[in-house]
């Protein structure tokens, strides 16, 4: 298997960097808000924190007869100094008549086909607590061409965190579109952790307003306990501005359940304002409560 991995990465590096005529192009995110909140347990505070900014590189190429490879790399920080500062993403792909390759660091399949359904805050997120949504690295990813709306998708990782040569970890998953409204399956077998994890996504438009849910079940075989996760978010878009809301609840006393209000208006396609309110609650830890404005720039 280590072998066939590495000349699958040979064989796209080789592709995208023996014609000098890709296209490529620089994107990123700057945001900064000014948040206050706290605990249960401390006086709230005010704080004015840097978001989530990243920069980064995309690159594509048209290789004729239907096929095309291309790669993406970008670096994000979290924090005001360097200790926040790493390597997001970075991988490289070839589109083909008969599919997608993707190998490299990046997003779970999971995360990846689930993401659009519970997860579009500026800040925070609903679902997410397993190790399915994640990102992963050394992993390559499979997705077929798209039939009657229907894609399916494998995913393979091998990063040496077992000491063996075998695979660590495996995902595999479908996602079907038709019309307003998408659904999305995927199961998680992580070979390391002994954990598995069953996801299922739904979302459905209805003129201004998108209705998204997901269910994920979570097999813990290290001793830690198992659970269910509920999310449920709504985003009514009007003219430039959006209402977005939703809620994770979670069986689990350790993790803890999650709110959130956001109020969001875009003066342009690249530049948006953020009002925010987030609750989180529920579990062994002291509930919080968090309330802040974000500005964020695109580009």
């Amino acid at each position: 298997m280590k072998k066939i991995f590495t000349v699958i990465i040979s064989a796209l590096t080789f592709l995208s960097v023996s014609n000098a005529n890709a296209d490529v192009s620089t994107f990123g995110s700057v945001e900064q808000w000014l948040t206050y909140g706290g605990t249960d347990n401390n006086e709230a505070v005010d704080v004015l924190a840097t978001g989530s900014n990243f920069i980064g590189f995309k690159a594509n190429e048209d290789l004729g007869d239907g096929y095309s490879a291309y790669a993406k790399m970008f670096w994000r920080q979290y924090n005001e100094d360097t200790s926040g500062q790493y390597m997001f993403d970075h991988y490289i792909g070839l589109k083909a008549p008969w599919g997608k390759l993707q190998a490299g660091r990046h997003n779970s399949l999971s995360k990846q086909l689930h993401e659009d359904y519970i997860n579009q805050f500026e800040i925070g997120n609903t679902l997410g607590q397993s190790t399915s949504f994640k990102r992963n690295n050394n992993s390559i990813i499979y997705w077929t061409p798209s039939i009657n709306g229907l894609t399916l998708a494998y995913e393979s990782v091998q990063d040496g965190t077992n000491g063996s040569n075998g695979q660590d970890k495996y995902e595999v998953g479908a996602e079907y579109k038709a019309g307003d409204w998408k659904t999305a399956v995927t199961y998680m077998d992580d070979k390391n952790l002994n954990d598995q994890a069953l996801s299922i996504g739904f979302a459905k438009n209805i003129g201004n307003l998108t209705v998204n849910t997901a269910y994920e079940k979570v097999a813990n075989n290290d001793g830690t306990p198992d659970y269910d996760a509920i999310s449920a978010m709504g985003i009514y878009k009007a003219g430039n501005n959006a209402i977005l809301a939703g809620t994770t609840q979670v069986d689990d006393p350790g993790i803890q359940d999650v709110t959130t209000f956001e109020l969001q208006h875009m003066f342009s396609k690249t530049v948006k304002i953020v009002l925010l309110h987030q609750i989180k609650d529920g579990s062994t830890a002291a509930d919080t409560k968090l309330t802040g404005v974000g500005m964020r720039m695109k580009f």
